[in-house]
């Protein structure tokens, strides 16, 4: 059984869960090294720290399937159902 490995560029991505907040992950070296939820970025804008002001815009782009899917995995958990969540990476990186 051949196994592939699926390349996640640096960068912030947006996951947006039917029925949910959405959740931002931030990607170093094809892993994440951060988060913020949308129910916590007031509290990051309050502390001016490194996820103020990270939030999803019109402009983000949608990701391939494969990636989207890798994203969720790590950030979600297996056992997320992947055709529940779109997957999109912020426009301004």
């Amino acid at each position: 059984m051949k196994t592939t490995t699926t390349k996640i560029n640096d960068g912030t991505y947006f996951l947006h869960p039917v029925g949910s907040c959405w959740i931002g992950a931030e990607y170093r070296n094809g892993r994440c090294i951060g988060r913020i939820e949308e129910s916590n970025a007031a509290t990051h804008a309050a502390a001016r720290d490194h996820y103020a002001g990270i939030a999803p815009n019109d402009s983000d782009q949608d990701v391939d399937l494969p990636t989207a899917e890798a994203i969720i995995r790590e950030v979600m958990g297996d056992d997320t159902y992947v055709d529940m969540v779109i997957v999109q990476r912020a426009a301004d990186e």
